[in-house]
């Protein structure tokens, strides 16, 4: 599983930053796969109110730090942890503009009425801190956060937020701190961790393999860690992948391509399933672990109707997976 945090703060080693960075340790030491993004330092553009994503389903600014790389990895996340202090009741500016850029995952969800394929098991959780102690302190950043997460796919699933923390380690002082943090980690990672964690290889990680991972978290979130992944990552009829599983109702665009190997050195599968005859592998890391191959056909060439056929018959083979 993946955890992504979002520091918030534009403070490097503030309080802020030190009770995201204990969440994510915590997380890290079950075996969860986690990073944190000091969301200062992106070159994020802000959003331009056009519309444009309402309309086309994609964003119309192509900037390589929200298109290549943060859309991914929002979609990627089992977990997403905010982390912000508050200013002015709000949360900063810096992680307003990156939220505000996910509009266009809203567009998609309300506009285009497509989920996330992991959006029944994906989570949300806010980590905040505050100088002062007023009783709505936290109640604009909560609403932002809720919404935020809605947008991406995401269950709110709670906060830990402290009043009265100003100076710098403020924070390490105040009692039950890391208990709050073990049992948030305990109540949210462990269940995600216990799943069993599938690879579906492909050739390219192109579509048959996408569309295992896609339906294996939509149908059986709880139970599989589902990853795709390819022995090249060409990822070829992208387009069409996109508006068959739109049919589902399902949303799999900015997933970036994985290779085979970086899939394992992410985490140690359970069992990996082998899309079809044109995949073949030799790893001495999985000497031990059970290998299924479905023997698909190969959709270089089928038309539009082939590639719906080959959708359909990879769901029911989802469906029938005993986990």
């Amino acid at each position: 599983m993946y955890v992504l945090g979002l520091q918030g703060s534009p403070r490097k080693n503030g309080n802020t930053d030190y009770l995201l960075s204990l969440f994510l340790n915590e997380a890290e030491k079950k075996g969860a796969d986690v990073e944190k993004i000091f969301v200062s330092g992106l070159n994020v553009t802000p959003c331009l109110g056009c519309v444009h994503c309402e309309e086309k389903g994609g964003c119309i600014l192509r900037d390589k730090t929200m298109i290549g790389d943060m859309y991914p990895k929002i979609r990627r996340a089992d977990l997403i942890v905010m982390a912000t202090p508050v200013y002015f009741y709000a949360m900063t500016a810096q992680l307003k503009l990156l939220i505000d850029r996910c509009q266009m995952f809203w567009s998609r969800k309300y506009r285009f009425r497509v989920n996330d394929p992991g959006n029944k098991t994906k989570k949300g959780f806010l980590l905040s801190v505050a100088a002062s102690g007023g009783k709505e302190l936290f109640k604009g950043i909560e609403l932002c956060a809720d919404y935020f997460f809605d947008a991406v796919g995401a269950g709110y699933a709670g906060k830990l937020v402290y009043r009265g923390i100003e100076k710098r380690g403020d924070i390490k002082a105040r009692p039950h701190v890391f208990e709050d943090i073990r049992e948030k980690v305990d109540s949210l990672v462990n269940p995600l961790l216990a799943r069993k964690k599938i690879l579906f290889v492909d050739r390219d990680n192109g579509i048959r393999s996408r569309m295992a991972e896609a339906f294996a978290k939509y149908h059986s979130g709880e139970k599989i860690d589902a990853q795709s992944c390819g022995l090249t990552v060409e990822a070829s009829q992208i387009k069409v992948l996109e508006s068959v599983m739109a049919e589902k109702k399902l949303d799999v665009a900015y997933h970036l391509p994985l290779s085979f190997e970086d899939a394992l050195s992410e985490t140690k599968p359970d069992s990996v399933i082998l899309m079809g005859k044109d995949t073949h592998i030799r790893s001495s890391n999985l000497q031990d672990t059970p290998f299924l191959n479905w023997e698909l056909p190969d959709p270089s060439g089928m038309d539009e109707d082939g590639i719906r056929q080959l959708r359909d018959d990879i769901e029911s083979k989802i469906l029938s997976l005993k986990t």
